[in-house]
Formats: structure tokens, sequence, C-alpha cells
């Protein structure tokens, strides 16, 4: 079977490692443009893109697919080496009907959510900051809608309590692993069944705006925000005796019931953590990291700030800005 692979991120790169090592024939990888990255912002490779450069694979990175957009070498590969199917895994780009039509056996896609909940971007990420007990992969038969093609498999995750958006990828990279290599042995053998018009929602795409912690929501909803956005972009707070905001990696949400001012602090507690009130409960911070510094546990962070914090303070409203 002659397959072209698309997909970009970590969560992609584990599906293209797999079939590489199951020696599926791979003719080309398609992935997003290297991006500047860090702080002297040096292009970077996408984790699909290192993958497949270490297998000696023919790489392509358009910033997008519409064919009258495309190089001269992309085209002519087209023509010449039609793949038997294409197999898209995060890749960040919208196939066009064009290319939907190319293979012979049609463009699949594996997508973490149990579709049709959470299609779009970030369906991980939503999956915890909405506090859904469920996730899961779906393998799709790709159509020109947004994940909206007719379902070849699913296989439901649970996702557990402290779970951080980056475990829940590392334990839907595995299930998605083993369903696509399922799917593709028996993909001329299994039904193909339309989405339910019920239960659709859209996973926006993650903007860092997003980041910052409003202490007037509840509790519970900020400590599944903080775990949905690590490892990014990353929970911020601001507060008046430092002069970048902090981000926040862990914390731990109690006492539903305390109702006051929101964004105060409340306790600071050397061993238990840094305690903020919120619109309903209080927030507990257990893993914090100042602009420049690596992250540290809130015990560290308490003992090498005693002077700068005190109770009653107020965490600062503020815009995001770059």
């Amino acid at each position: 079977m002659r397959i072209i692979f698309a997909g970009t991120s970590d969560f992609a790169r584990s599906h293209l490692v797999h079939l590489l090592s199951l020696g599926y024939d791979i003719s080309a990888v398609f992935t997003q443009p290297d991006r500047p990255s860090g702080r002297g912002m040096k292009l970077k490779s996408s984790p699909v893109k290192q993958a497949a450069l270490e297998a000696g694979i023919k790489i392509f990175q358009p910033s997008n697919l519409k064919q009258e957009d495309l190089s001269n070498d992309i085209r002519d590969f087209l023509t010449k080496e039609i793949p038997d199917i294409i197999i898209v895994v995060a890749y960040g780009l919208i196939l066009p009907s064009w290319l939907l039509n190319l293979p012979k056996l049609g463009c699949i896609n594996v997508h973490a959510s149990l579709l049709p909940r959470w299609r779009g971007a970030a369906p991980i990420q939503r999956a915890i900051e909405y506090g859904d007990k469920y996730s899961g992969i779906t393998i799709i038969k790709m159509d020109s809608g947004l994940d909206t093609g007719c379902i070849l498999l699913q296989s439901k995750v649970p996702i557990l309590d402290d779970f951080c958006s980056k475990d829940l990828e590392i334990r839907l990279a595995y299930e998605g692993i083993s369903s696509l290599s399922y799917v593709i042995k028996n993909i001329d053998k299994l039904p193909v069944n339309p989405q339910s018009k019920d239960g659709v929602s859209y996973a926006k795409k993650i903007e860092k705006s997003e980041s910052i912690l409003n202490f007037s929501n509840d509790a519970f909803s900020l400590e599944r925000k903080i775990r949905a956005f690590n490892p990014f972009p990353g929970a911020i707070i601001k507060l008046p005796s430092f002069d970048k905001p902090i981000k926040v990696w862990q914390a731990l949400a109690f006492n539903s019931s305390f109702e006051g001012p929101s964004g105060v602090i409340t306790d600071i507690n050397v061993h238990q953590g840094l305690d903020i009130s919120t619109g309903k409960g209080i927030l507990r911070l257990k893993e914090v990291q100042k602009s420049g510094c690596n992250k540290c546990s809130i015990s560290d962070f308490i003992s090498g700030h005693k002077d700068r914090l005190s109770l009653g303070m107020k965490v600062i409203d503020f815009e995001y800005s770059k």
C-alpha cells in the first residue's frame, strides 16, 4: 500500500513512526512549514518533519494546498506517484476536494475526540477544559467538511481527574496508533457510518490571550483550565509585587462553598500552597514559574519571595500582550 502521510505535531509523529515500524511504504510526508520558535526565534522543524528526515522520506511543506499555489515538484510528484491512501493526523491544513479525491482508497483522518464532539483544532485541550469524563479516537473517511466525515472506527478513553493535556495526548496517541493499524488492515471491510447530528461541538484553536486566569470564575473551572493549557500555552496570573506574569502549571480547587471577594490571597503556606479566592471556591497554586526562570514547587516559590507575598494581596486584572 502506497501511503502519503500528512501531519505536524508530536501526536502525529507517533503515528508516522509506528507506521514506519510496521514496514508500510510512506512515499511522502506533508507537514507544515518551519516556524520561528524560542527566544532567538530560529526556524524550527515540526516533529513530523524531524521523523521523516530520520527515515529518509520525501518531505513537502506547502503553506496551503490550493492546486494553483503548489510548487511544480509537488504537482509532479502527485501526478506520478498517486497514493493508495492519504493518512492525516493533526496536520493543521484543510485538504481541498481535488486532494481528497486523489487516492484510490480516499483520505482518512485520526482525530483525538469522540466525534461529533470537539471537531476542530484543539479537541484534547477543550475536553479537559470543559470537564469531559471521556475522550477518545475517531478515525473518519474525510470529506470536504471540518471533521465531518463518516466514522470508520471509534474508541473511548477516560479522562482522569489529574490529567493535563499532555497526559491525555500520550494516552490518545497509544489508542490512535492501534486504531489506525486496525483500520488500514481492514479498510475494505469496515462499515462506514455517518456522524450523529446530535452533540456537535467545536474545539477552537487555543489563543494565548485565553491563558489569563479570571478569578471571578469558579475554582474548579480554573483548575481544569490550568490542566488543559499545560504544556501550551500555560495559564498565567499577575501579582502587584511582580513585574511580569507568573505561569501556573499545577493547582488544586477546593472549598466549593466559599463565596467572597475573588482574586485575593487567603493563605500562604509553604507546605500546602498559595490559596487564592475565586468566584466560588479556593484555588491552591502548587507549581508555578516566574518569567525567565524554571518551573518550581510552590514551597520554593513562597520561600524565595516571602517579602513579596502577603495575605489580602489581590491578583491584578490585565490584558494579554506578547
